[in-house]
């Protein structure tokens, strides 16, 4: 696993070809700005997770594609934090699919934070009962950008598989 932390401009660049290692980036201050650029990784933890909670931007470039391959739960990005997506590339991440009686994992989740999105083609996409995008007491800010966000089995595209459980949406642009 990378494990980047800091609260300047770093840039994470692949060639896109698939990888099994996975990053993790926890921001130091809300100056930190990571560009991510052509990553490919598929593996059976967490692809790429984003710890502590600082605001803090991700510029998406090229072509990024995050998905766990792991049986349960595991998202392909998971948000501790307080994030803003942007740029004018595209990123998929797909959560686990889940087994028998074992939910999947969000395609972009986490525990609390919020999520801005601000520009960048997203497709996320949830393993079964999980949703495309969203986990328990986040929010969710679409103020551009193109998004595709499909649930898993019994899920939504965007929101959260437990009813008793909230997450606040807000749209002002986008597509």
């Amino acid at each position: 696993v990378l494990s980047i932390e800091g609260s300047g401009n770093v840039t994470i660049e692949g060639d896109g070809t698939s990888t099994g290692w996975g990053i993790e980036i926890e921001p130091q201050s809300i100056h930190f700005q990571v560009t991510i650029k052509n990553l490919s990784i598929e593996r059976k933890g967490v692809p790429l997770k984003i710890k502590r909670r600082v605001n803090f931007s991700i510029i998406i470039e090229g072509t990024n594609r995050f998905v766990s391959k792991g049986s349960s739960g595991t998202a392909g990005i998971e948000v501790e934090s307080s994030i803003s997506l942007r740029g004018g590339g595209s990123l998929t991440a797909i959560g686990a699919e889940g087994t028998d009686g074992t939910p999947g994992g969000a395609g972009i989740g986490g525990d609390g934070g919020s999520l801005i999105i601000e520009g960048g083609i997203i497709h996320a996409e949830g393993g079964a009962g999980a949703p495309g995008i969203g986990s328990d007491g986040t929010s969710l800010i679409i103020q551009g950008g193109i998004i595709h966000a499909k649930g898993g089995a019994g899920a939504p595209g965007i929101g959260v598989s437990d009813p008793k459980k909230d997450m606040t949406i807000q749209i002002f642009g986008g597509t």
